[in-house]
């Protein structure tokens, strides 16, 4: 019993293991206030989709992980620890939806509908991290295809008796391809970690300069190996020398720091673009109703700020200081080579051209969604509340990369549950802050929505100073260091 237990738990990542923890126990908490609050006399419903939301990240970057455990047990012959995968993953999923279902049912709810709801959250983010990604980039579009075939196709909800008529099969059917696709990656020979055909979950062991922690570590020239030749980004090595010292220490630092034509930064972005490029339009026309010019805008600002607000600007800070903290952390000769480059000048001037080059490209990146969000809540006709929360989410992220980057420099980085605490906190924040402004659109607009926003953007103000303050004490520390290309010091106090 003690085996199945501990299994998830020792085959995820520590820092995985904070965030997936993390997230799970805010949207529980999130999950019990809606239910305390709402007057509303369906809200254990609404409860229940809060909390699904968590089991979800919980089933795709914790659970999942398993399955690294099952391909090791495969190679090495050990059928027992198969067994002990399968009954806790078996275990876990009677825990994520019985106990919930239980309280929520007791308080009025439908017991059938809301254990079907938790079962298709869990499965579902099982399925996020474990089909390719062909398949899984188009996941985090299902709500707007849901909204936007509205008028065509009627889903029924958990409310109406015809949900179980769908759900179920669904649940069956998902539940098939998990374990059809399980079983396959277990037993292939060849095992790929990048490309489209690859599972988002063979990643999660892969090394980097955050430890284990971060899909987003890859190693670029593995990452530009199993791209097809028009997703391969053009670099752009114009004014690069001893006269432009922050553009060529861009290059030196790689990743998404270097250089690019302005078709190669659309050929880099591709992976991330592609599902709104191709899936908007197609939503747009059927969500028309006589009006295609004011779905377009309206269908295209709701994906603007639920895409690129929510998971852009996150992750344009985290992958920065991702790629700062690879460099300054790996035991090679990268960094003594960007030491020797000619022409960087005393260390004063070194130090100022490496602040500019790691922070002006994500700076303006951010920037430019920063205006993309302004205008996407304008054309909605956002309220000035929801505006000013929509900014602040944006402008945290801007914080965040601040944080992070002056935390890599300044030479002694902060532990890895205090990491993961912040960025867990900050993506949250950032997600709340874009989706809360937008259920007080229309015509059945959320009673609580202007007062839950109010809230958040006084949790932002608190938020802000403090990523301030962090980025503050990484700035000193980076200042009184003796020079700027030295490691990171893990054994001083952090």
């Amino acid at each position: 019993m003690n085996t199945i237990l501990i299994t998830p738990w020792r085959g995820t990542p520590p820092q995985m293991r904070w965030i997936g923890g993390g997230v799970l126990v805010l949207c529980a908490l999130g999950a019990a206030v809606s239910g305390i609050v709402s007057g509303s006399a369906d809200w254990p419903l609404l409860s229940a989709a809060i909390l699904g939301f968590g089991l979800a990240y919980g089933w795709a970057f914790l659970m999942a992980s398993t399955l690294l455990m099952a391909v090791d047990a495969y190679q090495l012959r050990l059928p027992g620890i198969a067994r002990s995968i399968t009954l806790s993953l078996l275990f876990y999923l009677i825990l994520s939806v019985v106990p919930a279902t239980l309280v929520l049912g007791a308080f009025g709810g439908h017991y059938l509908a809301i254990a079907l709801m938790l079962l298709l959250f869990c499965v579902g983010g099982l399925a996020f991290t474990t089909l390719p990604r062909y398949i899984a980039m188009w996941i985090a579009f299902l709500p707007a295809l849901n909204g936007a075939l509205k008028h065509v196709v009627t889903i029924p909800g958990p409310t109406s008796p015809l949900f179980f008529a769908w759900a179920g099969p669904a649940l069956l059917l998902l539940t098939l391809v998990i374990v059809l696709r399980w079983r396959r990656l277990v037993r292939a020979e060849k095992r790929l970690e990048q490309g489209l055909s690859s599972a988002m979950v063979m990643q999660f062991r892969r090394k980097s300069g955050w430890n284990e922690w971060s899909m987003a570590c890859q190693d670029g020239s593995s990452t530009l190996r199993h791209r097809p030749d028009w997703m391969l980004p053009r670099v752009d090595l114009r004014n690069v020398g001893p006269q432009n010292v922050p553009r060529a220490l861009r290059v030196a630092l790689g990743g998404w720091y270097v250089p690019r034509t302005f078709i190669g930064h659309l050929r880099n972005l591709a992976p991330a673009l592609l599902p709104m490029v191709v899936i908007l339009p197609f939503l747009l026309v059927m969500q028309a109703g006589g009006k295609p010019m004011t779905a377009l805008v309206r269908g295209f600002s709701v994906g603007m700020i639920g895409w690129v607000g929510i998971f852009g600007a996150a992750m344009l800070a985290i992958m920065s200081a991702v790629t700062l903290r690879r460099r300054w952390s790996q035991v090679n000769s990268e960094l003594p080579l960007l030491a020797l480059m000619p022409g960087l000048g005393d260390p004063t001037q070194v130090k100022r051209a490496l602040l500019r080059a790691a922070l002006r490209p994500p700076a303006t990146a951010l920037s430019v969604v920063l205006a993309l969000m302004l205008v996407a809540s304008w054309a909605l006709h956002m309220h000035t509340l929801g505006m000013v929360a929509v900014a602040l989410s944006q402008i945290g992220c801007g914080l965040l990369l601040f944080a992070l980057v002056l935390d890599v420099l300044g030479g002694r980085p902060m532990r890895s549950w205090k990491l993961a605490t912040l960025i867990t906190l900050t993506v949250l924040l950032t997600s709340l802050s874009c989706f809360i402004p937008m259920t007080s659109i229309g015509h059945h607009s959320w009673t609580y929505a202007n007062d839950l926003t109010g809230v958040l953007i006084a949790t932002w103000v608190g938020m802000g100073t403090m990523l301030l303050l962090l980025g503050w004490r990484g700035m000193k520390r980076f200042q009184d260091r003796a020079y700027a290309f030295l490691m990171l010091d893990t054994t001083a106090p952090r």
